[in-house]
């Protein structure tokens, strides 16, 4: 179930959870309204380096990074990225960032540690077959 809310004027499908249905609504001057939904205002010049950090990467990937992922790549250590985004940096980054829900699957056992993981993307790269 989705519904239509409205961000800087421009409507837009969230999914029941907050994320984007469809990830080519989004656009950079939406992002204030994003945020402040999500409790975080005013935006700090660290918020919007992990905010497009996440952009570019499900822009590149069609996912986003993981939360230990985030931290050692956007720059931002991961005691900050919690400080920056309370309720959940991965989470809440991605939403603010206009990516869909991420979508996990369990992969089989890797022969070094015997472990499953986990591999997710989005639930366009899942429909699409891409996965």
């Amino acid at each position: 179930m989705s519904t239509d809310q409205y961000f800087a004027d421009t409507g837009v499908e969230l999914t029941h959870d907050g994320f984007f249905a469809h990830p080519e609504q989004w656009t950079e001057t939406m992002v204030p309204d994003l945020a402040a939904r999500d409790g975080i205002d005013p935006l700090t010049d660290e918020h919007w380096q992990v905010i497009r950090f996440v952009r570019a990467e499900y822009l590149a990937k069609g996912t986003g990074p993981a939360l230990r992922a985030l931290s050692r790549t956007s720059g931002v250590p991961m005691k900050r990225l919690f400080e920056l985004f309370p309720h959940g940096p991965a989470k809440v980054a991605a939403r603010i960032a206009g990516r869909p829900r991420p979508m996990c699957a369990a992969t089989a056992p890797s022969s070094s540690s015997g472990r499953s993981r986990l591999r997710c993307t989005s639930l366009e790269s899942a429909l699409s077959g891409e996965i």
